[in-house]
């Protein structure tokens, strides 16, 4: 049943478990075509943000990152492309 108690051992095993399985599954990602991401420079500033603090959890957990996380992970864009001629940051999208 999904709504099941479980004891903390067996939550510590599936834990444990689903980290084995995503290190046994690590593969490069890549976006399907239609699924590249576009977006202003406020978005993309706070896909960096998500990115970065994604991978802080994930190296900390000493894990592969799973696929969902992946396509957060790569939507990471640097920040060269947001800040305008002069030296300030434009965030306006």
């Amino acid at each position: 049943m999904p709504y099941e108690k479980k004891s903390a051992l067996e939550k510590q095993f599936e834990d444990k478990l689903q980290i084995q399985n995503s290190r046994k599954k690590a593969e490069n990602f890549r976006f399907e075509a239609a699924e590249l991401p576009k977006a202003g420079q406020k978005t993309r500033y706070q896909w960096n943000v998500e990115a970065i603090r994604l991978m802080k959890q994930i190296e900390l957990e000493g894990r592969a990152a799973t696929a969902g996380e992946q396509k957060i992970l790569a939507r990471y864009v640097g920040w060269g492309g947001m800040v305008t001629r002069t030296g300030k940051r434009n965030m306006r999208n």
